[in-house]
């Protein structure tokens, strides 16, 4: 029960501690994210003093493990702010869109993310490092890939306006593209479910993204339906607080 609670709360991965969503392990990351989102909302829509002051509150609540990885967070907020108004050619978006994935290639043949966790280590120590960072323990090397991400998606985008599709794949895409939460929620316990069962890696996957796709249009596929009722019940909040 306490398990359930804490990660309905998005509490699980607060501070130092952490607490998995039982089978479902790709789960941590929504709870740093969850609390991205309460940081940046902080920031954006207060002001003056009070932007400050729940800004701060915020970071102090979720604590430095998470506070570790949110420059990458960043990262993502930037590269669609840069997207926006950087132009470029499509060979400078090329060499974007396709040097990182080398350098990262380079990057895991070379061990070069195993180095960087050595040198955590070594500067914080083992125990600390693998038992309180957790899951924040690789932040060196996730602040390269994070960049690397940034700069091929920004290579990517600079390219997009060259691309032509038919309008059924660009159909196609927009579908898949609006499943990919559904993909990062349930792939793993799927994967753990199936896998008793198949022994074949490509059937396990196969089955589990076609599982994917029939769930989608219950999850995602309500979002406008959820998003109104969430604007609902704000609306009736703050009509009962003006009386």
């Amino acid at each position: 029960i306490y398990r359930f609670v804490i990660n309905l709360l998005f509490s699980n991965e607060l501070w130092f501690t952490a607490g998995s969503a039982f089978s479902n392990g790709a789960f941590w990351s929504l709870s740093y994210e969850f609390w991205y989102y309460v940081i940046f909302s902080c920031w954006f829509f207060f002001s003056n003093s009070k932007r400050f002051a729940f800004t701060l509150i915020a970071m102090i609540i979720a604590g430095p493990k998470i506070l570790l990885l949110l420059p990458i967070w960043l990262m993502g907020l930037f590269t669609y702010k840069i997207s926006q108004s950087l132009t470029l050619s499509n060979i400078q978006g090329c060499i974007l869109a396709l040097c990182p994935i080398l350098i990262y290639i380079i990057i895991r043949e070379t061990g070069l993310q195993k180095f960087l966790l050595t040198l955590t280590i070594d500067t914080l120590g083992k125990d600390f490092t693998h038992n309180q960072l957790r899951l924040s323990r690789w932040f060196i090397s996730d602040y390269i890939v994070g960049l690397l991400v940034s700069m091929h998606l920004i290579g990517i985008i600079a390219l997009s306006t060259s691309f032509q599709f038919t309008p059924i794949l660009e159909k196609t895409i927009r579908y898949l593209a609006g499943m990919t939460f559904t993909i990062y929620l349930f792939h793993y316990p799927l994967l753990q479910f199936l896998g008793i069962h198949i022994d074949n890696g490509v059937i396990l996957v196969t089955s589990v993204f076609l599982l994917l796709t029939l769930i989608a249009p219950l999850t995602e596929g309500k979002r406008q339906q959820w998003d109104n009722i969430i604007k609902n019940i704000f609306r009736l909040v703050k009509k009962i607080s003006v009386k």
